[in-house]
């Protein structure tokens, strides 16, 4: 369900109704003139939700490609994996039952994540460049 990264002071989303969809970083630009704060947000905390969000996507889209296929036939692998039944290639990503509450109706619908930073433009694409 994560649609989003918001990097905002806490007053910018306390009225909006988000529904558990969003990634919350306080962060008011005007305290951090040389951006070396949000410098560190981007770095940390934005690429974990990238991570976090991509994880969800790839096992959604092809669980049998990215995903962990199903849990029932899983078998550790040498304490660092899982195939799926008695061989196979390690299983990547996440298991079927981690992704989908019903039958073809995925928890987390695959999106890319959206991330929105409350910043001055040109500090933003000068930690981008």
């Amino acid at each position: 369900k994560n649609a989003s990264f918001i990097i905002a002071p806490r007053k910018a989303t306390q009225n909006l109704a988000l529904d558990g969809r969003s990634f919350l970083h306080s962060y008011d630009w005007k305290t951090d003139k040389e951006g070396h704060v949000l410098e560190t947000i981007m770095q940390g905390p934005m690429v974990v939700t990238q991570w976090i969000n991509n994880h969800y996507y790839f096992s959604t889209v092809d669980n049998d490609k990215f995903g962990g296929g199903t849990k029932v036939t899983h078998n550790i692998t040498g304490k660092f994996g899982v195939v799926q039944g008695n061989g196979g290639d390690l299983k990547t990503g996440l298991p079927w039952e981690s992704l989908y509450t019903f039958k073809d109706e995925p928890y987390h619908p695959p999106l890319r994540l959206s991330v929105v930073i409350q910043a001055p433009l040109n500090q933003v694409k000068s930690i981008l460049a």
